[in-house]
């Protein structure tokens, strides 16, 4: 049973499964929610509340008939030989960072760009930022050995650019419509090679993104999908 709670005002929508009912899921995989007309989807990681497994979405629109919940999709995110991580996003990236830190016993902290309310919601421990030179000073004086960043490619591209000296896997955020890499609009050109985010990603090492080239190709793919 498919239960959708809408958080008005904030364009939220929290689906909820008996946690039975869907395949199981490793750290790092997303399901694609289909709904209304023409097989519409939007990706979602997952995370487990209780017995259920919660999908959080935000959209405008309305998606109160889902017709499919697909996945796993996409390939889980190894963490193994981390320790001490940095988690960076905005309130879009917290279902991935939930997602992450419930598969996995390192030790994580989440900074969180603007809006908190759906941290609050939630639950999750967080420090706020104003800016991601937080990020390049917290990362001097602590420990971490990678930082993640998810939410909007914005957020990882401004880390990268800091030239912090720690490893930094990104959540690339692009359309996703099929998760079978049968559409190719979300294609990520990755050390010269294009990958697609749907079935190789969506977690790169940032710096080997040609994150020039992906913010032109979203911006033409989005065009696309709204004609």
């Amino acid at each position: 049973m498919v239960r959708i709670e809408r958080r008005e005002g904030k364009g939220w929508f929290f689906i909820k499964v008996d946690k039975g009912n869907i395949p199981e899921w490793k750290r790092g995989q997303y399901f694609i929610i289909r709904y209304g007309e023409n097989y519409k989807g939007i990706p979602s990681f997952p995370f487990q509340i209780g017995d259920e497994a919660t999908f959080v979405i935000h959209s405008e629109e309305k998606i109160e008939e889902i017709t499919n919940i697909e996945g796993p999709c996409g390939k889980p995110l190894n963490l193994s030989g981390y320790t001490r991580i940095l988690f960076v996003c905005n309130e879009k990236g917290i279902p991935a960072f939930i997602n992450i830190k419930q598969k996995g016993k390192e030790h994580i902290d989440l900074f969180m760009l603007g809006s908190t309310e759906l941290g609050e919601e939630l639950g999750v421990n967080y420090r706020l930022i104003r800016s991601l030179e937080e990020v390049k000073e917290e990362a001097h004086k602590s420990n971490y050995d990678l930082i993640i960043s998810a939410g909007d490619n914005e957020i990882s591209k401004g880390i990268l650019d800091l030239n912090i000296p720690v490893e930094h896997v990104a959540c690339v955020d692009t359309p996703i419509r099929d998760g079978a890499g049968l559409c190719l609009i979300c294609r990520v050109y990755v050390k010269g090679k294009m990958k697609l985010n749907c079935v190789d990603g969506r977690w790169f090492i940032a710096g080997d993104i040609d994150w020039d080239k992906l913010k032109v190709s979203k911006e033409e793919k989005v065009g696309c999908l709204r004609r």
